[in-house]
């Protein structure tokens, strides 16, 4: 999903912990979900914690939805399933578009086995390690 934040500003549980925190200085989030189902859920989630109003979900593939984007975020989340890398095109493509601000930040959840070569196209500022997973945060360079 992608946020604009204010100014200045895969455990289920930490990573609902994590968007609610995030959510606090956030004015405005777009989530961008493929999966139909996933949607759904998405949806009824962010009724059940008051925050539906501030949030556009968009049910279409990333990659056709990039380009239709007409303004810059500041963060970027991605969490893309275990087997698939395919993320960092989008990466690749959100800079390509000018779709972020010049202060951004870049939040990549990973398994740590993953080796996904993001340090090619960020600048990885450091990565938080949770369990099996990776929480990597940069911007882009």
């Amino acid at each position: 999903f992608f946020f604009q934040a204010e100014d200045g500003i895969r455990d289920t549980e930490l990573w609902l912990e994590f968007r609610r925190v995030l959510f606090r200085s956030a004015k405005e989030a777009t989530f961008i979900e493929k999966d139909f189902t996933a949607e759904k859920i998405l949806r009824n989630n962010l009724k059940e914690l008051g925050i539906e109003n501030k949030t556009t979900v968009i049910n279409e593939n990333i990659s056709s939805y990039l380009p239709k984007i007409k303004k810059k975020f500041n963060i970027f989340f991605f969490d893309p399933p275990y087997a698939d890398n395919s993320y960092t095109e989008n990466i690749e493509k959100i800079k390509k578009l000018s779709l972020y601000e010049k202060n951004h930040l870049i939040i990549v959840h990973r398994e740590k086995k993953t080796n996904d070569g993001l340090e090619k196209i960020l600048n990885i500022m450091f990565i938080k390690n949770y369990g099996r997973s990776n929480v990597i945060f940069g911007v882009l360079n």
